[in-house]
Parts: C-alpha cells; structure tokens; sequence
C-alpha cells in the first residue's frame, strides 16, 4: 500500500490543539474512504517522492508523469513506457527536455 504522511489537528485532555502525525491509506473495501494509521503500526517503511516505474508496477495513481531522458537510451523501451503510462488511473503527464 502507498500511503501519506500528514499531520492532523487534534485536542489535547486540556482542549488545547495539536498537531498528531498519521498516515492516510486508500480504503480497500470500494468506499473510497481513507484510513489513518499511527506511524508506530508500520513496520517497513519507504519514503519517496518520485520513484521508478519498474518500482511502480503494480501500483495505481491518480496521477502520474513520465520524465523522459536527454537523450536515447537502450533501457527506454515501449514495454516500460507502457508500463508507466499505465500507473495512472485519471491523468498521465509526459514530461521531456526542451
């Protein structure tokens, strides 16, 4: 599952605000709600703000960019730029060098 960091407002015994860190994870039961887990409860965690698309098979997002290299490269083939252009679920962004 990818899920995300946020902090949430939350009161203290005092009534006083707070700030409680939970991770926001996709419902998997077709509400399309979110559910929030304590940190503590994770076991293994990666951070990422970007990753690969060979990282990102079998997952699915809203939306997703493909960034293209500078200049021709063996590994760029059409079966991984398939694969990436099918990660997303709403909007696919393709990004190139000017």
């Amino acid at each position: 599952d990818i899920g995300i960091a946020l902090r949430l407002p939350a009161r203290n015994d005092d009534g006083s605000l707070r700030f409680a860190l939970r991770v926001a994870f996709p419902r998997n039961d077709g509400s399309g709600g979110v559910r929030f887990v304590l940190p503590s409860r994770l076991v293994e965690v990666d951070t990422v703000f970007a990753m690969t698309v060979h990282k990102s098979q079998g997952s699915e997002f809203a939306h997703t960019a493909l960034v293209l290299p500078d200049a021709l490269n063996p590994v760029l083939t059409k079966e991984l730029v398939y694969t990436g252009i099918t990660r997303a679920r709403d909007w696919f962004s393709l990004v190139e060098s000017l």
